[in-house]
């Protein structure tokens, strides 16, 4: 008995050039690299899903756009009840990301767990008892927990790194991540700053290293800035006109006074930020614009100079008969080079290259970010 001929069509299907995983793959990775495309292309189905979501992919869809993954929300650390989200998304739909996405670590206890830093898809989180730090992949959302190095203090900083040369898929990768807490030293009435890496290739603390520094010097009080990282080293801004220096390759503590002296109530009004040629960069808020310092590390004596000013009335609406409060910088992301500006009564995101600017949230004071 002879066996039916296939179907002319189901033939043709199966024989579909589309079937061959890398032609589909050279098609997929053309697709306009919004943050909703891959989504909403992996629910065509199972086989979609599989390849938009490999790592392999990934990084080849980021090679052939050359684009840095897109911003797609902030997390904060206030906690208001009920059904209060501690996401804010920074995009508009069909790429708005809903906040009911993300699963807090932690559960109905995750108002008392507070975010020191986001960097390349991950989340350090800090967890009060016991004493842990958290890192936290919001998409995926794997867990790596650790638990603080014996004897460490009331963490003030912190920083999560991606651990590969950034020739791979950072979220695929090992990472580390460094906390820096404080002492008060009577005996040589200094102030200590304390920091120890951990690894998560090998899920060992690194050995603590500590610098002494005058009294004065010290963290803000309350609300605490993320750190920037700038080459080779993570820098945090001080209450005390100074920026805190980790160097991730020596492990050491180093400080480095601001290019102007402030009273510490200015310390809302001044943010890290990156320079066009990556380096470390301030600014600063005044009334109507913001002032733009780099540091120049080529010759012998560092220092900063003052590189542009930027009129807020140009890239924020302005409300008519109404007097401008002075501006809060909040935080910095370093991918997309984009500030974020509390003024009047919202959150505004700034792209520091084109000026252009979003409102991302109205909150209601600023004690709720």
């Amino acid at each position: 008995m002879t066996e039916p001929e296939p179907d002319p069509i189901r033939r043709r299907w199966h024989h579909s050039p589309v079937h061959d995983d890398d032609l589909l793959s050279e098609i997929l990775v053309r697709l306009p690299p919004r943050p909703s495309t891959l989504p909403h292309a992996s629910l065509v189905c199972k086989r979609w899903r599989l390849l938009t979501s490999s790592p392999h992919f990934l990084r080849g869809f980021r090679a052939f756009h050359r684009a840095a993954p897109p911003l797609l929300g902030v997390f904060h650390n206030s906690y208001l009840g009920g059904s209060h989200r501690r996401f804010v998304s920074a995009v508009d739909p069909p790429d708005r990301v809903p906040a009911a996405l993300f699963h807090m670590p932690g559960g109905l206890d995750h108002q008392n767990w507070s975010f020191l830093d986001c960097r390349h898809g991950r989340a350090l989180l800090l967890g009060p008892h016991p004493r842990e730090a958290l890192v936290w992949d919001p998409m995926t959302g794997a867990q790596h927990r650790a638990p603080l190095p014996p004897g460490a203090g009331e963490v003030s900083h912190g920083a999560v790194l991606c651990a590969c040369s950034h020739a791979g898929d950072c979220r695929s990768s090992p990472f580390d991540f460094v906390l820096v807490w404080w002492k008060q030293e009577t005996e040589c009435r200094c102030s200590r700053a304390v920091a120890a890496v951990y690894s998560s290739g090998s899920c060992v603390w690194s050995e603590i290293v500590s610098q002494p520094f005058p009294p004065t010097v010290l963290p803000a009080e309350g609300m605490k800035k993320p750190g920037t990282r700038a080459g080779h080293a993570i820098y945090w801004l001080l209450s005390s006109s100074c920026i805190l220096e980790f160097d991730l390759i020596r492990h050491s503590l180093a400080l480095i006074t601001a290019p102007t002296r402030s009273a510490k109530s200015l310390y809302e009004q001044c943010q890290l930020v990156l320079t066009e040629g990556g380096g470390l960069g301030l600014a600063m808020a005044q009334k109507l614009s913001i002032m733009l310092w780099k540091r120049d590390n080529s010759s012998s004596t560092a220092g900063w100079s003052l590189q542009r000013s930027v009129r807020l009335n140009k890239c924020i609406p302005v409300k008519r008969g109404k007097e401008r409060a002075m501006p809060s910088l909040l935080g910095f992301h370093e991918e997309s080079n984009t500030i974020f500006v509390w003024i009047d009564d919202g959150v505004f995101m700034i792209q520091l290259g084109s000026m252009l600017s979003r409102m991302t949230y109205k909150p209601l004071a600023l004690q709720d970010l």
